[in-house]
């Protein structure tokens, strides 16, 4: 019997229309081919976590992928941030490359995310921060944004970056099981 199981260092996901990378990924051979061995819904869970916590601009394919995590039209989603549908668009064009959106609006949309994730990864992310542990740069970015965006008006707009799944999380046995 041959071993279809490995554990790849890191993997770059690119099924939500931009790269997640993966630390420390469980794999498994199907039909042939190496494929993430976790479940796809606590994945997108993940996912969402990290693009509260991300360094730098969300991307027009993360603002696209929130949007439709939320099930909303362009028209719905433009309401619900305070702008038009056609802000919407032009940032989903954007594709790869920062929004380049509001400073504010996108903070709001961090803080949306935040609030419609399960309530256990809610309580983690705020318990991380009040508990003083730095020793996650993204979370302490978000939470130090949080402090500052109404003093600050305008912001260097650095280049998306992708989203980093921690390996601790990838190592839960409940992100397990994903199977084509």
């Amino acid at each position: 019997m041959t071993n279809n199981t490995k554990k790849e260092q890191t993997y770059i996901d690119r099924r939500f229309g931009f790269e997640v990378i993966l630390v420390d990924v469980p794999m498994t051979q199907v039909r042939g081919e190496w494929v993430p061995d976790i479940n796809a819904n606590h994945l997108r869970t993940a996912v969402l976590a990290g693009l509260t916590t991300k360094p730098g601009p969300l991307s027009g394919a993360e603002v696209r992928f929130v949007r439709h995590w939320m099930e909303h039209t362009t028209t719905q989603f433009g309401e619900l941030l305070g702008v038009t549908h056609a802000a919407v668009l032009k940032w989903e064009k954007k594709g790869q490359e920062p929004t380049g959106m509001n400073r504010a609006t996108e903070f709001r949309l961090r803080v949306l995310i935040l609030k419609r994730l399960p309530e256990p990864v809610q309580n983690q992310i705020v318990a991380n921060h009040q508990e003083g542990r730095r020793n996650d740069p993204e979370l302490t970015r978000l939470f130090d944004l949080m402090e500052d965006v109404w003093r600050e008006t305008s912001i260097e707009n650095p280049g998306s970056e992708p989203i980093r799944i921690p390996p601790e999380l990838v190592a839960q046995q409940s992100l397990r099981t994903l199977r084509c």
